[in-house]
């Protein structure tokens, strides 16, 4: 038979057995959880990028209505959409952000037959991508002046 002393190295790696295993599994949770925390982090990024992209759009809109007169027409829809109408400022229909991601832009003013002196602007940036997008948009008067809290009125 053999003796007791050998048998005691047994219970000490069973032990450290598992404590490996233990030390294993929290390893790797911490490792996915710091991915899905870096997508997070990233996504919230691309959204925001997508919220400043059209919030410049809409403020370059807002200026130039200022500046030039909308070629609006009585018998005909009162939309007019940027890159398929004439009469919209130039503007890039594709805009690359720093991070080399590439935003698609778009621009639209909006007229409501029933309240003819308020024209709605609204600004839109898009990632195809990863999804990110946002959408904004505010109302100004026919001489392009920006009406502030208007967009609860409507």
């Amino acid at each position: 038979m053999c003796p007791r002393h050998y048998q005691a190295g047994y219970a000490t790696l069973i032990i450290i057995l598992v404590l490996l295993f233990a030390l294993t599994t929290l390893m790797l949770s911490s490792a996915r959880s710091s991915k899905t925390e870096q997508l997070i982090a990233g996504n919230n990024l691309r959204s925001q990028e997508a919220e400043n992209i059209a919030e410049a759009t809409l403020n370059y809109a807002v200026a130039w209505s200022s500046q030039n007169p909308l070629p609006w027409q009585d018998n005909r829809d009162a939309t007019i959409q940027c890159g398929a109408d004439p009469g919209c400022p130039s503007l890039p229909t594709n805009l690359i952000a720093n991070d080399g991601s590439d935003f698609s832009l778009n621009l639209q003013w909006q007229r409501n037959p029933n309240q003819p002196n308020f024209i709605k602007i609204t600004a839109s940036a898009s990632q195809a991508t990863n999804h990110a997008s946002s959408t904004v948009s505010c109302f100004i008067d026919q001489h392009g002046v920006m009406i502030p809290g208007a967009w609860r009125d409507f």
